[in-house]
């Protein structure tokens, strides 16, 4: 079921947003991932992305969180779409800025606690819930005022989760499974709601 998200009222003509992971970063494990910058497969798959999302005719600005990879993911994609850009910093990913860098199973177990108690802080610095509002409000500044029918954020894949879920009653856990680096969901307006319509670069279900 739907969630209510005072904050994020786009615009009417908005009738698709597109919420794009950002592409594959460098990991340093001595840095904090928001630190991360795209690595060379990054880059290059930032021109399958804009190739993957040109049909739907999305108008700028493209607006991404203030972290490097979803900058550079965004400005690479904007340079191909030939649209201009913006930051907005409440697009940035859950915060769990002093946490320390997990093996594959224990942060897969950090992520499904998140998505299964979104009220209670268990892990990083914010619970799934305000993450989840945070980036409702990011997204509604970044849209605010717009006229075109679609347009674009780039983000990260906790939080799209977290907002596709309480947007359109799907399952968020499963959906930040199937993100790959870089992915995109598309929501589409349906009544006085909001539908998945469908995406790119999603990885097979299971």
């Amino acid at each position: 079921m739907a969630a209510m998200m005072p904050d994020f009222n786009p615009p009417a003509a908005l009738q698709h947003l597109i919420l794009v992971k950002h592409a594959m970063p460098v990991i340093e494990a001595g840095r904090p991932a928001r630190e991360w910058r795209l690595g060379e497969v990054g880059r290059a798959r930032c021109a399958d992305l804009a190739a993957g999302v040109r049909a739907f005719g999305p108008a700028g600005p493209l607006v991404s969180s203030d972290e490097p990879k979803a900058v550079e993911t965004a400005q690479r994609v904007a340079d191909a779409l030939a649209l201009p850009t913006a930051i907005e910093p409440d697009l940035a990913e859950h915060r769990r800025g002093h946490a320390r860098l997990l093996s594959d199973a224990d942060f897969q177990a950090a992520i499904a606690a998140l998505f299964a108690r979104p009220d209670e802080r268990v892990f990083g610095e914010e619970t799934a819930q305000q993450a989840r509002d945070r980036f409702a409000r990011g997204a509604g500044r970044a849209l605010a005022g717009s006229s075109a029918r679609c347009r674009m954020l780039v983000a990260h894949g906790t939080v799209i989760s977290l907002f596709t879920a309480a947007l359109t009653g799907v399952d968020g856990h499963a959906l930040w499974k199937r993100l790959d680096l870089p992915s995109a969901v598309v929501l589409a307006r349906a009544g006085t709601g909001w539908t998945l319509a469908g995406g790119w670069g999603w990885l097979p279900e299971g």
